[in-house]
């Protein structure tokens, strides 16, 4: 009797079988936890690369516009679209030009460059700009489209030498 109580007592610990379908769901556990920090890591990045363009964009429209309300006349370059000259008084001017992803503000006083900035586009961005007569000055446009920027691109409008905001509503174009 002795023999048969000693091999029916279950000895402690666990089979291979158990062990393998612990390891299995802590396997499956890690890889999901993975994935979604992988995910989350890839939408934030996504999301800071829009609000560098937005913050960009924004910084070309305000510097424009400033530039624009301060000018005496505009010089548009014939032959390129994206290059414009913008006459801030005797011998200093604001020029632009751009490219496929940037607007390149340069402030010149006669032939010497006293500031260069850079605006980072979306990529494969066009940017144009054109002036238009209207009752109380010149209206310029500079317009930049990109599919990234609202489904028609974004436009920043101003009255050369005049701040728009202070003329009366039926004078707005």
């Amino acid at each position: 009797m002795r023999n048969s109580t000693r091999f029916r007592r279950r000895r402690g610990g666990y089979t291979l079988i158990e062990l393998s379908a612990v390891v299995a769901a802590t396997s499956a556990v890690l890889l999901i936890a993975a994935s979604t920090i992988k995910l989350a890591v890839d939408v934030q990045g996504r999301n800071q690369g829009r609000a560098n363009e937005v913050r960009a964009v924004s910084g070309a429209a305000e510097a424009f516009r400033a530039d624009v309300h301060a000018a005496e006349r505009i010089e548009i370059e014939d032959g390129k679209p994206g290059a414009w000259r913008l006459v801030l008084g005797e011998g200093h001017s604001a020029e632009y030009s751009s490219d496929a992803d940037r607007l390149i503000r340069r402030e010149m006083r006669g032939e010497k460059i006293v500031s260069t900035r850079e605006f980072e586009l979306p990529r494969e961005s066009a940017v144009t700009v054109a002036e238009k007569p209207v009752e109380g000055g010149t209206l310029v446009v500079m317009t930049i489209d990109s599919s990234k920027l609202k489904p028609d691109g974004m436009a920043v409008a101003a009255i050369l030498g005049h701040d728009r905001r202070f003329l009366k509503q039926e004078e707005k174009p």
